[in-house]
């Protein structure tokens, strides 16, 4: 087998390196929020009427926008060394602040009644967070694969209770597929580290949501 050639080669890199910024684990919620307004039936969401993009920004802003802003900071300080976060000793922090945003957002939300569904998927969201950050101290699991195991089990919890797009969760499956490869392409983790991140959000999403719930 001839070896790739340079081109195509860098078009793999760039390719792997853009979907996992498009397919980044803090870019998850508003993949999903944006999921249920278009492709599922209003009563699941329980949004008032008008109020679907104003929730939209405001889920966007918080679990995207501001943890971003934190890392740059962070980076600028000094405190790690990229926003990519490659050295496992610096994701803690990171992680601790995706956590602490996925979980004010839920609790705006609960607060003014919005969405519950979506805040049960937070609610876990956080947990799930807390839970990479103590497996992290010890071994660099992947975070993309985490979230989006994590993803594949909210829309399967939702189907087992009303009826959603089969084509949900068949582009979940797809997705989590073609990140688990950028980041294999890319070299960020072992095959051990992205498949037990994925197993770690896919179960652990399903038992908090049946619990929650």
């Amino acid at each position: 087998m001839s070896e790739l050639n340079p081109p195509t080669l860098r078009f793999e890199h760039t390719a792997a390196k853009g979907l996992s910024v498009i397919l980044h684990p803090i870019l998850l919620p508003s993949w999903l929020y944006l999921s249920l307004i278009f492709f599922t039936p209003s009563y699941i969401l329980q949004i008032p009427p008008g109020m679907e993009w104003v929730l939209a920004a405001f889920i966007f802003i918080l679990t995207f926008i501001f943890p971003s802003v934190v890392m740059l900071l962070l980076v600028k300080l000094r405190m790690i060394s990229s926003i990519t976060l490659t050295e496992r000793i610096e994701r803690n922090g990171p992680i601790l602040i995706s956590a602490i945003f996925f979980f004010l957002t839920y609790y705006f939300l609960n607060y003014f009644g919005f969405i519950p569904v979506f805040g049960y998927y937070l609610l876990c969201a956080t947990s799930i967070s807390l839970l990479t950050m103590m497996i992290n101290s010890v071994w660099k699991i992947s975070l993309h694969a985490t979230g989006h195991g994590a993803t594949l089990a909210t829309y399967l919890s939702l189907a087992m209770i009303v009826e959603i797009p089969m084509g949900l969760i068949a582009f979940a499956m797809v997705a989590g597929g073609l990140t688990a490869t950028a980041r294999l392409r890319l070299q960020a983790h072992t095959q051990a580290e992205v498949y037990t991140g994925y197993l770690l959000g896919f179960v652990t999403m399903m038992l908090l949501f049946r619990i929650i719930s």
